[in-house]
């Protein structure tokens, strides 16, 4: 290319230039699009949010049994800890309870590895 011939332009239509009633027509769609999309997503999430208040009341609903069951064994527990704390705590109790204390160590040496070797 020389520097006496024309370079072309780019631009970002090749169209003819739009009058003011294309200019007009082209603001209208974009204005019934955005109003368009905002209607849909407000139905969207409006759908979703009913969705999951109904499933969240379907989870609570199913679920009532076993909070109350719960709800029971919590209060049995806080029972029989207050007994267990009124008579005092003393080994010998504690042994006939059931409570245990589980301790132990293990001892492992590299024979144990080298056996295991073919």
């Amino acid at each position: 290319m020389r520097v006496d011939e024309e370079r072309p332009r780019l631009s970002g239509s090749s169209a003819p230039g739009r009058g003011l009633l294309g200019r007009v027509l082209g603001i209208a769609a974009g204005i019934v699009l955005l109003v368009l999309g905002f209607t849909l997503s407000a139905l969207l999430f409006a759908f979703l949010l009913v969705a999951g208040i109904l499933a969240g009341g379907i989870l609570w609903w199913r679920t009532r049994a076993l909070r109350q069951a719960l709800r029971s064994q919590m209060q049995q527990m806080r029972e029989g800890r207050e007994e267990y704390m009124a008579e005092g705590m003393d080994e010998d109790r504690m042994r006939r309870d059931g409570g245990r204390v589980i301790e132990g160590e293990v001892i492992r040496t590299d024979n144990d590895r080298d056996e295991r070797r073919p």
